[in-house]
């Protein structure tokens, strides 16, 4: 994978805040003390989760849900 997957999510042009994808983390960016979103719970997610999870003011967790994983009307 040389490009990290991104979810389209409305809005995200105007958000001013520091943002980045887990597979490309930005150690430099401290988060102690700051309010942090997280969109997805996947296998990276499971593992960063956990790790900042103590350090940041406030954690909203977002869950994804692509067509793929989602078919309608078959169970």
């Amino acid at each position: 994978m040389t490009r990290a997957p991104s979810p389209s999510t409305a809005g995200i042009e105007n958000f001013t805040g520091t943002s980045f994808h887990s597979a490309q983390w930005d150690h430099d960016h401290d988060l102690t003390g700051r309010r942090v979103a997280v969109i997805g719970t996947g296998a990276s997610a499971v593992q960063f989760i956990p790790q900042i999870q103590p350090r940041v003011e406030h954690l909203s967790v977002f869950q994804c849900r692509t067509r793929r994983q989602f078919i309608e009307g078959r169970r």
